[in-house]
């Protein structure tokens, strides 16, 4: 997690994809340490759209940037891909009926 925070963390203040991957990563892990009876059905709707649309959001950005030669190399680029295996990981851990697919798209 330290290497999470002082490698990646600060790119995605700086580089848009890598600040919806974060996100989706923060409202996942959220999810993830929610005790099962303080959650309403609401708030885990709420969550499991908002990682959709911000993991959602970073594909479509990263697809564009592999295209490029020059974006595709990038620290921006590199560090959202590290940021979404992160997030594949963190999708192994949930139950895939109750919360989402690793990839909706």
């Amino acid at each position: 997690m330290k290497a999470y925070k002082e490698s990646i963390f600060p790119l995605a203040l700086t580089d848009v994809a890598a600040f919806h991957q974060v996100l989706a990563n923060i409202a996942i892990q959220l999810e993830t340490h929610r005790l099962p009876d303080r959650g309403t059905e609401k708030a885990i709707d709420y969550e499991k759209y908002e990682v959709e649309t911000r993991h959602n959001a970073a594909l479509q950005i990263i697809r564009k940037r592999l295209m490029d030669p020059q974006e595709a190399t990038s620290d921006g680029t590199i560090a959202t891909i590290i940021a979404m295996i992160c997030y594949s990981v963190s999708c192994l851990f949930l139950d895939p009926h109750t919360f989402l697919t690793v990839y909706s798209t």
